[in-house]
């Protein structure tokens, strides 16, 4: 956010997109944003939605996740199939739907597309190193791509152990503090089992993470790519 100031910034700045487009033009937006959908309402174009909740134009149910593969419907009718990780990516997948029925994709193509889907590199990357996994969400970090990583990480199989790395988020502006400190607490309530930071915000997790139940030997803030790499291979073990 920076360069912005605060979420609502964020949110007047893509608004100006549909500022831009007038009565014959489609937006199509996230349904189960409730701010986004409300300041929308001020604007021209015809607005498509997609997300979870009923009313959404293009909607996932009965959504489940097994063997790294989550299925859904879509509209209670189509059965749907992406094989990468995060419940994150299901929104991606409802809005590159509607988009491309808008352009007169059909339903088989659409199914086809997303079942051989694969992301780049460093975004909910999972590697297997033996018995241990490792999702690699590296590529870059902000604040709802934080959030569902720890999400993606605590769904996994209930037994396992869970370990997660975090960095800095950069860019976050006045609200960078409180944003790392927001995510040490769910790192927390959501019973990641280990916290290893690397970064002077990224030790706001640490410290939230501790205020919030977890115990100090369950955290460990480092000073350096290398400390947090050494700490990493001390700790890690199969299951």
């Amino acid at each position: 956010m920076k360069g912005f100031g605060d979420i609502q910034s964020v949110y007047r700045a893509k608004l100006e997109l549909l500022e831009m487009m007038d009565s014959s033009a489609v937006a199509i937006l996230n349904g189960d944003d409730p701010k986004l959908m409300l300041m929308a309402g001020a604007f021209k174009p015809r607005i498509i939605t997609f997300g979870l909740s009923k009313g959404c134009d293009y909607r996932a149910t009965k959504i489940t996740y097994r063997n790294r593969e989550r299925k859904f419907l879509l509209n209670d009718l189509y059965p749907l199939k992406l094989k990468i990780l995060g419940r994150h990516n299901i929104y991606n997948a409802l809005a590159a739907i509607a988009v491309a029925n808008q352009l007169g994709v059909g339903y088989d193509l659409i199914k086809e597309a997303l079942v051989n889907f694969s992301l780049s590199s460093g975004r909910m990357e999972m590697k297997e190193l033996g018995d241990v996994r490792i999702i690699d969400d590296s590529y870059n970090s902000n604040l709802l791509s934080l959030n569902s990583a720890i999400d993606t990480l605590a769904g996994l199989a209930p037994s396992a152990r869970k370990i997660l790395v975090s960095g800095d988020m950069l860019e976050l502006g006045p609200a960078a503090g409180a944003a790392h400190y927001h995510m040490g607490r769910k790192v927390a309530e959501k019973g990641i089992d280990i916290l290893i930071t690397v970064g002077s915000l990224a030790g706001q997790m640490c410290r939230a993470a501790h205020r919030y139940g977890m115990k100090k030997q369950e955290i460990f803030e480092c000073g350096s790519h290398a400390e947090a790499g050494k700490c990493l291979l001390d700790l890690i073990r199969a299951g």
